[in-house]
This record gives C-alpha cells, structure tokens and sequence, in this order.
C-alpha cells in the first residue's frame, strides 16, 4: 500500500472545519434574527404600580385625635411645623421624620404612643384608596425596650392590616390587597401601647395601583319599598276580616267576601 502524501491530509481536514466555522455563523445569524424580531416582555399595568397614597406626604389633608374610650382629644395642626401637637409634651405629636430603625434609614410619621393606652389616631375623610395597601411600623434606635406597640389600618370602617411591634428596636412590614370599594373612602390609621415609654415608633401607610369600583349600593342605599293601601271599599266590605291598611294582600280571601255579601241588607249571589 502507497503511503498518503502530506499535502492530501492537509486539504482533507481544512475542509470539514470551514464547513463548521460556516455553519456556526449562520446558527449565531439565525438566533440573532430570532431574538431581535421577538417582542418584549410585557410590562407591568402602569395603573397598578403608580403610587396613590402616601400618609407622609398627605399628613396636612389629615385630623388627628387621642381616643381614650368615649373621649377623644383633638390634636392641633401647626402648619409652619407641618406636624399634629397633641398635648404640651414635644414628643406627643405626629410629624414627618427622618431617622434610623434597625440601623437602616427610614422616611416615616412620628407617632409616639399617647400616655394612659390613649389611642393616637390620624384620620382622612376622603383619601384617595389604592389596590394594595403597604404599612410599616418602626421603633427607632432611640427606643429602650418596653411594652408592644400596635399600629391599625382601616379603610372604610373595615380594619385591613394589623401590626406588633415589641422589640427595642425594629421594622415590621406587611401588605394586602384592598377589597372593592369607593375610589376614595376614609382612611384611619391606630397607634396605641400599654406603655407609652421609650416607645418611639414611626409608621408610614402607603397604597398603589387603582382599586375597583364597587359603586352597588348598600342595603341600607336602597329606597324602601311602601305598600300599598288597602280600598277603603275592600276594607268596608271585609269588615273585621280586613288586613291592616300597610299590608297588601297576595290572594283573595273569596270566601270571606261571599260571607259578607250574604249579611243583611245586601242581596246573596
């Protein structure tokens, strides 16, 4: 057998790698074709990330109030300090604060617990109401250990969202999702600890998104529905057989009316 020349194995094995280097670049050309015609993922409803409600920066279109059973005590809006006193004491009041919770700065209303377990309340009539509902309660650094703090969030009477808070210092987070209602409806928030002491909390209730309408109304929106009187001649004719005057009757009592027409003086059919 005739040896293989050299110049026969290096023209044989040139071939098979061109055809290679030739099939990648259409495969590399194929792919990027097919990734640049894709559309893109779709984005996120706009509607449903666009913020709604932030209790910081809506503090002003807010009452605020300490409820203690029946009494309640009104909290009085300083506009030039753009805070609710609600007492002699500085730090009884509800303001914008900037601090630290858990070592992490934190953008929230100053709401120290009110003394004798009052009930520190911020209240908006008419807020403008989200599809999800985020709350945070933070005790500062500042804050030694001490009783549990709650924070309370309702919307339209109905409580939504509920936090504790008991360490000596944290963050609690929580979010839900708003259930069907006015697009804007009455907002409270709830502050309140057995013990008022070294309890510096700072809360902040924001909403997103836009929540559905249900415009329905109520059971007690309805209009009444008045029955109907009774003739005056029916009743004449039913003489004590008659049904009282608010009440109309389904079926005819025939057997009553053919009693009464045979009484005296009338003629009998």
């Amino acid at each position: 057998m005739s040896p293989i020349a050299p110049g026969n194995v290096a023209h044989g094995s040139a071939r098979p790698a061109g055809l290679l280097i030739f099939a990648a670049i259409l495969l590399a050309y194929a792919v990027l074709a097919t990734t640049s015609e894709r559309p893109p993922a779709p984005m996120p409803d706009e509607a449903d990330v666009a913020p709604t409600f932030s209790a910081v920066d809506s503090l002003g279109d807010a009452t605020a109030f300490i409820e203690r059973g029946q009494a309640r005590e009104t909290c009085i809006w300083q506009a030039d300090d753009q805070r609710f006193a609600c007492g002699d004491q500085v730090w009884n009041a509800i303001s914008p604060y900037a601090g630290r919770a858990d070592g992490r700065p934190v953008r929230c209303l100053w709401m120290h617990p009110s003394p004798d377990r009052g009930t520190k309340v911020i209240e908006w009539p008419a807020a403008p109401i989200g599809s999800h509902l985020r709350a945070r309660l933070a005790l500062l650094d500042s804050s030694n250990g001490g009783a549990r703090v709650d924070l309370r969030v309702l919307v339209g009477g109905q409580r939504l969202l509920e936090l504790k808070e008991s360490h000596k210092a944290g963050i609690e987070r929580a979010e839900v999702s708003v259930p069907a209602g006015a697009a804007r409806d009455r907002l409270r928030i709830e502050v309140v600890a057995e013990n008022h002491d070294w309890r510096h909390a700072c809360v902040q209730v924001e909403m997103t998104g836009k929540r559905t309408i249900d415009d329905r109304p109520t059971a007690a929106q309805e209009p009444a529905k008045t029955p109907r009187l009774v003739a005056p001649a029916m009743r004449k004719m039913l003489g004590p057989l008659a049904l009282p005057s608010r009440v109309t009757p389904t079926i005819a009592p025939t057997r009553a009316l053919k009693r009464a027409s045979r009484r005296p003086g009338r003629p009998g059919r």
